[in-house]
């Protein structure tokens, strides 16, 4: 599975999940598939689970299970709690689609710069 060879070799493998629910079996497997395979070497492990709000924030189940992958394999581990909005214009997928296609006058003004190439290296 490319997935899982691509895991094996990169410095950093990002998971992005809700926090609800049970982890998906085909995701465990392809975890205990490529952390099997992965040789010693420095690296991250990086969770973006995102949660229904919540006053306390909180590391949930899904954090502590890739901290402990993460650990086994000798990888860092990073998080991000990300708060999953709830009602409103991200309700259904349709709005949440119709909102990203939307251009804010920020955005406009953004796309209409004239961009020049010169000096954007970092030895110049």
């Amino acid at each position: 599975m490319a997935a899982t060879a691509a895991a094996t070799q990169a410095d950093m493998v990002i998971v992005s999940a809700h926090a609800g629910g049970k982890l998906p079996s085909t995701v465990e497997t392809w975890i205990g598939d490529w952390t099997a395979k992965r040789s010693p070497k420095p690296g991250a492990l990086v969770g973006l689970v995102g949660t229904v709000e919540d006053p306390i924030p909180r590391l949930t189940p899904w954090h502590n299970y890739l901290k402990n992958v993460a650990q086994r394999v000798g990888m860092d581990y990073l998080h991000q709690e990300m708060v999953a909005p709830t009602g409103g214009e991200y309700e259904s997928i349709e709005n949440f689609v119709k909102r990203t296609e939307q251009k804010t006058p920020l955005m406009e003004e953004i796309l209409q710069r004239q961009h020049s190439m010169r000096h954007w290296g970092i030895n110049e």
